[in-house]
């Protein structure tokens, strides 16, 4: 005849120095999973929806396809910019144990900033010439991101 072994017998049980019949039970011990760190998973999160939400970015490419902004080929510099965000930002993750990349995170976080700020910006009917001058520092600061990631895995390999 069997019964439940329940807590309160359990108490009982070993209070009485009776412990529990059978075999002794080794805990295996689980290592929790690593996470990403929240301050590097926000930036590259928002980078991949900026990407793929389809209406932002069938409107954006209407918008920016107007005569007055074609010369800074926004729709190609937008793509590039959060491509370059997602992965740069995942590299940094990557390599946070090799030191020293401020410098690379500042920048990845301006370019994300500066595409944010086109992004609101661009639904205005005529462009501002604070906007004008951010569609044309949107190429500075891909060359910029390029530049210190070039500069940074060329240090890396050495």
């Amino acid at each position: 005849m069997c019964w439940p072994y329940y807590p309160r017998l359990r108490k009982e049980r070993d209070a009485e120095g009776k412990p529990k019949e059978g075999q002794p039970v080794t805990v295996e011990q689980i290592t929790s999973p690593k996470l990403i760190a929240k301050e590097f998973s926000d930036i590259c999160t928002e980078a991949r929806n900026l990407r793929f939400d389809k209406k932002r970015r069938l409107e954006f490419e209407k918008l920016a396809t107007a005569s007055s902004l074609e010369s800074f080929d926004l729709v190609k510099q937008r793509k590039t910019g959060l491509v370059l965000v997602e992965n740069c930002t995942a590299w940094l993750y990557l390599h946070r144990r090799d030191g020293a990349c401020g410098t690379c995170k500042s920048v990845v976080s301006r370019l994300l900033k500066r595409l944010r700020l086109i992004e609101s910006e661009i639904n205005e009917i005529s462009p501002s010439a604070i906007f004008l001058q951010n569609a044309a520092d949107l190429r500075k600061d891909i060359d910029a991101v390029l530049h210190t990631f070039r500069q940074k895995i060329g240090k890396l390999k050495e």
